[in-house]
């Protein structure tokens, strides 16, 4: 695991270091960027770089299987996504400006060290129950509530809309000419949104097989790193959104309704034990 911790630090300086410099200074950014992109494209990408970073961060500051698993499946399938989008447009990928080598070194360490994340998950598998000191560990208690496997079914679903709507988009469709994301964009861009996307997918469908609350919570604890630049990216730009393209709103209502409510369940959860346990007496248990 020290393997795999090492590289997702690796990773997430990578992409904390590409995404603050395209959310920061887009228009610069969008000249150094490892394909074409506008200015508040590049911004938007910049805020899921951000996001994924921290995403690195928070698995490999404290990798325990029952809290970590959901993070790292959205690395792993998210890293594996962007890379095969690279392959994929690699007549398109401008290997002579900046920021594409901190982009092609998240992406890669973010890989391996999910792969080697889960390895040694799995191989730990059976010593799950016995702590250092040889004693059975706690249980984590708090079950699942209905109303959250519904939420999560549903988001679920509507996010693999989305990456399959982007995965089969055309370059003459709505998405690329403007009409759903308030700005033009090539096909390296709508297919690296679907990746994006279906990595979301993956991960929160893999909550369906947790027994416990933990994973749930850890899930949308981090899916704030993601809502909050993406979301700010586009209100910082509202002058991008107009009445002759519609669904441009929806794109922006989607990401402001999902954060708020995202937000509104955390901050009921705040005070809730069983959903902070303190690392070093936690349980670690089968998701």
């Amino acid at each position: 695991m020290r393997i795999a911790r090492v590289l997702l630090w690796v990773a997430a300086v990578a992409l904390l270091s590409l995404g603050v410099a395209a959310w920061l200074f887009p228009d610069r950014a969008s000249e150094q960027f490892p394909w074409s992109v506008s200015p508040f494209l590049a911004m938007t990408i910049g805020g899921w770089s951000i996001g994924t970073g921290l995403f690195a961060a928070d698995a490999a500051r404290d990798p325990r299987r029952d809290r970590a698993y959901p993070l790292v499946t959205y690395l792993g399938v998210f890293s594996l996504g962007q890379l095969l989008v690279v392959l994929a447009f690699a007549d398109r990928l401008r290997l002579g400006v900046i920021l594409t080598w901190p982009y092609l070194l998240g992406l890669g360490t973010a890989l391996a060290g999910s792969v080697l994340a889960a390895v040694a998950w799995r191989q730990a598998a059976g010593d799950r129950d016995i702590d250092r000191d040889g004693n059975r560990r706690r249980s984590d208690g708090r079950s699942v509530p209905g109303w959250a496997r519904v939420v999560v079914a549903l988001f679920t679903l509507f996010v693999g809309s989305l990456a399959l709507g982007t995965f089969i988009a055309g370059p003459e469709g709505a998405i690329a000419q403007g009409r759903v994301f308030p700005e033009p964009m090539s096909l390296f861009s709508i297919r690296a949104f679907s990746a994006f996307l279906f990595a979301l997918t993956v991960a929160s469908a893999s909550l369906l097989v947790a027994r416990r609350a933990l994973p749930y919570h850890e899930l949308a604890r981090a899916g704030m790193y993601l809502l909050l630049p993406i979301t700010f990216a586009s209100l910082l730009n509202l002058d991008v959104f107009t009445v002759e393209g519609p669904l441009t709103f929806f794109y922006l209502a989607s990401y402001v309704l999902v954060t708020l409510g995202l937000g509104w369940v955390l901050w009921a959860q705040r005070d809730d034990p069983a959903l902070h346990p303190r690392r070093e007496d936690h349980t670690p248990a089968s998701p």
